[in-house]
């Protein structure tokens, strides 16, 4: 097995460019889009990619990007989580770049980025089992990502392997559990509908997503409840951002705490219409106070 490394830069794929899918039908042997270069692997087969010790430098190499919790590190698996918010192929292994490119997103809540090996030419009579490339994918997600998610291991296209080395997660720190509480659930575009049980809400007009001050206002209603026997403790809270009509008009992040913790099975508002316009929602949790 030989690896040879070109120095020192990695050129081809346009620098973030977006991930799109052609319309047109494509034939078997048709070139695809050139991956990386400077990182040749011999044999070119999937068993010596994914031993080649330049994808795991990457992902040991690359420090946690600012605002961000690392999930998990250098996987040869990605995760398959709910509510994807599309990729861009990268010229090279920039998680500043990538987690730049989630805060620019209003609902992006986690990133994750890996090297795929993939075939040069599309694979089909002929060519089914081409030369391979490999490409750097930064994906985004609104949902988080997990180790237990992290079950995409590639896929075979005719007979060539797609496979997946260097894989790294992180979640914006906005996610991570508050202390005090725990069992974060994902909501997706709902927020909880029970209102017998609503204690109040709190709305954050400045375009941030931290679930740490929601937790801050759940404790605080709880203190007043010690105080003040009327209140009710505050036992659970759900937060989301609103926006209006589309995600360049967010209405902020919503606290609402409750008086007891629920699941997902009763997280069934979507959003309302009040003047003409659709309030809706994105990017909803819940936890648990311990």
């Amino acid at each position: 097995m030989h690896f040879t490394q070109a120095l020192p830069a990695i050129v081809g794929l346009a620098a973030a460019a977006p991930a799109t899918l052609s319309i047109s039908k494509r034939a078997a042997c048709d070139v695809q889009a050139p991956g990386i270069t400077g990182y040749d692997i011999t044999p070119d087969t999937p068993e010596a990619w994914l031993q080649s010790p330049y994808w795991e430098n990457f992902s040991n190499g690359a420090a946690d990007p600012a605002g961000y919790t690392k999930v998990y590190s250098n996987l040869h698996a990605s995760s398959n989580a709910p509510d994807y918010r599309g990729h861009v192929e990268m010229t090279s292994y920039d998680l500043p770049s990538c987690a730049a490119q989630c805060n620019s997103k209003f609902d992006c809540q986690a990133i994750s980025i890996l090297v795929e090996r993939v075939p040069t030419l599309f694979p089909g009579p002929g060519c089914e089992n081409p030369p391979s490339a490999s490409y750097i994918k930064c994906v985004f997600w609104s949902g988080p990502v997990t180790l237990d998610n992290a079950v995409n291991t590639g896929s075979t296209d005719v007979q060539f392997q797609r496979v997946i080395a260097g894989s790294n997660a992180y979640v914006k720190t906005g996610i991570v559990d508050p202390a005090g509480f725990t069992n974060r659930q994902y909501f997706g575009q709902n927020s909880l509908s029970v209102p017998a049980h609503h204690i109040a809400s709190q709305v954050y007009g400045d375009k941030l997503f931290d679930a740490g001050r929601c937790a801050e206002f759940c404790t605080q209603r709880t203190e007043m409840a010690a105080r003040d026997p009327s209140e009710r403790a505050c036992k659970f809270f759900n937060t989301y951002l609103e926006y209006v009509n589309d995600g360049d008009h967010v209405t902020g992040q919503i606290c609402a705490i409750y008086d007891q913790a629920f699941d997902g099975s009763v997280a069934t508002n979507g959003g309302q219409v009040r003047d003409g316009n659709n309030y809706l929602k994105a990017s909803s949790y819940g936890w648990t106070a311990v």
